[in-house]
């Protein structure tokens, strides 16, 4: 069953995730592709949420001041790692790629 965007907003809210008047904020594109990736993992059954959640709030314990779509990418990609949906150096390789690829917008 898919979410509606006040369900996403409500579960994302639970996580502490920026929002104003109801809405998630997002300052990036790649902050609400995060997101999205982390949902649909767990309505699929591949990421436990509730797992998820707490290396998302070990990682804001870490360093409570940084972005918090960036915690989030870094819980997610240690949760991707711990329950073996990728290698470490897959997502580094990844990361590699979409670094040294040129964005050309119009």
């Amino acid at each position: 069953m898919k979410e509606t965007p006040d369900q996403l907003a409500d579960r994302a809210e639970l996580l502490g995730a920026p929002s104003a008047n109801g809405e998630l904020v997002f300052e990036q594109p790649w902050e609400g592709r995060v997101l999205s990736m982390a949902v649909c993992l767990s309505d699929s059954g591949e990421l436990g949420w509730e797992r998820f959640r707490t290396r998302l709030v070990g990682e804001i314990g870490k360093d409570a001041h940084s972005a918090y779509y960036v915690q989030f990418l870094n819980a997610l990609q240690e949760a991707l790692v711990g329950e073996g949906l990728l290698a470490q150096d897959e997502i580094s390789n990844r990361v590699k790629l979409l670094a040294d690829t040129p964005h050309e917008h119009a």
